[in-house]
């Protein structure tokens, strides 16, 4: 599930990226020898690198756990749990599948490092899942609620 939400967000982004003209932005520019195109690019106010870091846990518990201590801590301003994922991995040798659930952890690029110590810390697998996907576009009000949210005091 999670691949295809990332295989389809990529069409989307390519999709979206080769229009010449967006319904309420203004064209990306052209930058020479650039193939990175910042928030700036679409005519977004919001300053901050927005991130959606992505973990999985065993169970409820664990999930509620994780979750409820990043957003009290200030360290997300979301987190989604996702119910009946389904992971086959390779672990010491042998493939594995399990049920799991996905957590989708929305926060700043300054907090990174901190979620993932905590994630880390509280989670139960020896090697926890943490990847952190860059936003490239979103809701200006939302993306400043995320801002606001998780705000570096």
């Amino acid at each position: 599930m999670l691949w295809l939400l990332l295989q389809l967000s990529c069409k989307l982004s390519v999709r979206f990226l080769k229009r010449e003209s967006f319904a309420g932005f203004a064209t990306a520019p052209k930058k020479a020898g650039s193939a990175r195109i910042s928030h700036q690019d679409f005519g977004q106010s919001f300053r901050l690198v927005i991130l959606l870091i992505l973990t999985t846990c065993p169970n409820q518990e664990s999930a509620e756990h994780i979750s409820h201590t990043l957003v009290s801590e200030g360290l997300a301003a979301c987190v989604n749990r996702i119910t009946g994922v389904q992971s086959t991995y390779r672990w010491h040798g042998k493939v594995q599948t399990d049920s799991e659930i996905l957590l989708l952890i929305k926060t700043t690029q300054g907090h990174y490092a901190e979620v993932q110590a905590r994630i880390v810390a509280l989670h139960p697998y020896e090697l926890p899942e943490v990847i952190a996907v860059e936003a490239a576009a979103g809701l200006d009000r939302y993306l400043a609620w995320i801002e606001n949210e998780t705000r570096l005091d």
